[in-house]
């Protein structure tokens, strides 16, 4: 339920998200999938290329038209039934309020943390250390009461104060 990884710069983690995504989407029975990223920005274009691939002919066949389930479609929420299930996607910045992020009564069982942890942070003790107090004590505390698959994907940067460092 927990996994850290570590890849250089240029070696595809994003694309691993997205994809990764797509299988909880279209493979498992995973409801909620919180995407973070270091930036909301960054989150919502995750979201939006998920939903581009979503809407590739060869998927739309294989697994049907997610569009006609859809209940909300924005920058930071995509909520629609799909394969008998309700689903939400969700996009944040890392470092923004989500206590308390509960929609139709369901929390995260997929949290996502894409390069949340800039170079700049990663040299910074007090950033490091707030961003880190952040993740545990605020993010990881708004998944599912049962159970919650957590995936830190980040640039393996050498210092002391690297939360990939620290989770290792």
């Amino acid at each position: 339920p927990q996994l850290a990884l570590g890849l250089p710069r240029g070696f595809g983690k994003t694309t691993l998200i997205k994809i990764y995504i797509l299988y909880c989407i279209l493979f498992t029975n995973k409801r909620f999938i919180l995407i973070i990223s270091s930036t909301a920005t960054l989150a919502e274009n995750i979201l939006s290329d998920v939903a581009d691939m979503l809407n590739e002919p060869n998927i739309i066949k294989a697994f049907g038209d997610w569009k006609i389930g859809i209940e909300k479609d924005n920058q930071q929420i995509k909520k629609f039934g799909f394969r008998n299930r309700n689903i939400t996607l969700a996009a944040l910045g890392a470092g923004t309020s989500l206590r308390g992020l509960n929609i139709k009564n369901e929390r995260p069982d997929v949290m996502l943390f894409d390069d949340i942890q800039s170079r700049d942070d990663a040299d910074s003790q007090l950033q490091s250390d707030t961003l880190m107090r952040w993740m545990v004590g605020t993010a990881m505390k708004a998944k599912s009461p049962h159970g919650c698959m957590f995936l830190f994907v980040a640039n393996m940067y050498p210092t002391k104060w690297s939360i990939l460092r620290r989770l290792k």
